[in-house]
């Protein structure tokens, strides 16, 4: 599947997205979890940047094997201890539903 005509469809006034290459060919199984990614990261930018956040979306392609997601919005964000005390509290969305989805997708031809 084209991973970047897949991105496409969150593209809207507050949402931009880009590709650094025309087709981005990709298994289902990875389109279909940086989709779910994509939409936990935009949901967690709804809920703690708010609803005039801005977020861009660059998707680049080097190797055959390999998609290059970028996703940044202008909230305020967080710091690497605020990260830590959100884990430490049992908090942990971006680790599990974010972060943790992409490290269990590990190699999708497998």
């Amino acid at each position: 599947m084209d991973l970047a005509a897949a991105l496409d469809k969150y593209a809207s006034a507050r949402v931009t997205v880009s590709t650094m290459a025309s087709l981005v060919m990709a298994p289902r199984r990875l389109v279909d979890e940086v989709e779910r990614t994509l939409a936990e990261i935009l949901m967690n930018v709804e809920k703690h940047a708010g609803p005039d956040a801005k977020v861009w979306i660059l998707l680049d392609q080097e190797l055959d094997d390999e998609v290059i997601l970028w996703v940044r919005d202008n909230g305020h964000g967080m710091s690497a201890a605020q990260l830590q005390e959100a884990t430490d509290k049992g908090r942990l969305g971006i680790r599990d539903s974010i972060v943790g989805r992409m490290d269990d997708l590990g190699d999708p031809r497998s």
